[in-house]
């Protein structure tokens, strides 16, 4: 019968009032698994969730997730150490994508009828941050162009690089038709 309730209330538009007894742990956790399409996305979501089984103790249902839940993770996110250091915190623009991959979670499950309201829509965001960049000078690069290299392929990639400011993620993903 509970079934059968969840397919009326989906066919009527309407939230499955089970979902609140949920696991939302459960449920970002096949996110994380489902965002295979690059290694940096996949490690930021899973990096997320991390955060957020250790800001839950490892227990969460849908019916916890509201907006003060969702203060109280952001601000978790500001104060929290890293899982990589016991004396530094979470970067900026770590913070950032973190609550996003949150946000994103959390976006999805109310668009599949698991929340009644988004709970995190009225809840500001983290700001990202500015970062410096840095980058070689006019001397440094006629430099680079000057020096002698074993591999030559490495030499005009490192020219190309300074020139047209990609990452080497980004170049090596590259095709002809991408270049103008």
């Amino acid at each position: 019968s509970e079934r059968s309730l969840q397919v009326i209330n989906k066919s009527f538009d309407f939230t499955d009032r089970l979902a609140a007894k949920k696991d939302f742990l459960a449920y970002f956790e096949d996110k994380v698994k489902r965002r295979t399409s690059s290694k940096g996305n996949h490690d930021n979501w899973y990096g997320s969730f991390k955060y957020l089984k250790l800001y839950t103790n490892g227990n969460c249902k849908f019916a916890d997730v509201d907006e003060k839940f969702c203060e109280g993770f952001k601000e978790f996110l500001k104060t929290v150490k890293s899982l990589k250091s016991e004396t530094v915190g979470l970067a900026q623009n770590s913070q950032y994508s973190y609550y996003n991959k949150f946000r994103a979670a959390i976006k999805e499950a109310f668009e599949e009828r698991l929340f009644s309201v988004n709970p995190g829509l009225r809840v500001k965001g983290i700001p990202q941050g500015e970062t410096q960049r840095e980058y070689l000078t006019i001397e440094e690069l006629k430099m680079l162009f000057n020096t002698d290299c074993d591999l030559p392929i490495l030499k005009r990639a490192s020219i190309f690089s300074a020139l047209t400011g990609l990452r080497w993620s980004d170049m090596i993903k590259l095709t002809w038709k991408e270049v103008q």
